[in-house]
């Protein structure tokens, strides 16, 4: 039995490329592909799909709202995100939304395909650069205060958060390099937390930021 997909994307172009990449596999049948994230949920009640792909952007409603009302109507469905690029509060939302999947468009239709049959049999699929981000520990809880981080160190959370480099960051805060280098080790450390993107995910995740 093929594992029956619903495709939601706004172009119509890459539903047609998707369809007639999965129309060549037997293992997998398109039922349905739609560009409308109401049309989305519709089809998805009606057509009772393995697995739905969809983008964030869509018209009517977008694709973690589809999501959200897909869960809470306990339609059985596997829901991906395939998207253009990695966005990290969008990221953030969509596996903290319970997605089963999530790639951007720069993947390759094997590791689309595998991912497919990954979700299909009951596994989490994450885009190999971007699972150091999904394996981050949840921080929903925590919240951050001068006890935990200096307001120094919550200064260059947040700098470190929208993308500014140490030499941005020491300019900006007039101390040199090697101090920033040595608050980042702390911010690491207290949050237990790698590198830069964890800290970042962190900070968004727990409001220090918005982006």
């Amino acid at each position: 039995m093929p594992i029956n997909i619903i495709i939601a994307n706004k172009r119509k172009l890459m539903r047609e490329v998707l369809k007639n990449r999965f129309e060549s596999d037997e293992e997998i049948r398109v039922v349905a592909d739609t560009d409308d994230g109401y049309q989305c949920l519709s089809l998805a009640n009606k057509l009772n799909p393995n697995i739905i792909i969809s983008d964030l952007e869509l018209n009517g409603l977008d694709g973690l709202s589809v999501m959200e009302v897909i869960h809470k109507q306990s339609i059985r469905s596997k829901f991906m995100i395939l998207c253009d690029s990695f966005h990290l509060p969008l990221f953030s939302k969509a596996i903290d939304g319970g997605c089963d999947g999530y790639l951007t468009q720069s993947i390759d239709f094997t590791e689309l395909k595998k991912a497919v049959f990954s979700i299909y049999n009951g596994e989490k699929y994450v885009q190999e650069e971007y699972r150091d981000v999904k394996d981050l520990p949840e921080h929903d809880n925590v919240v951050i205060t001068d006890n935990v981080l200096t307001n120094r160190e919550i200064e260059i959370l947040k700098l470190i958060a929208i993308g500014e480099s140490n030499k941005e960051i020491g300019e900006r805060c007039n101390i040199s390099e090697r101090t920033v280098k040595n608050h980042i080790f702390n911010i690491y450390k207290k949050l237990s937390v790698n590198d830069r993107t964890q800290a970042a995910v962190y900070a968004i995740r727990n409001n220090i930021v918005d982006l």
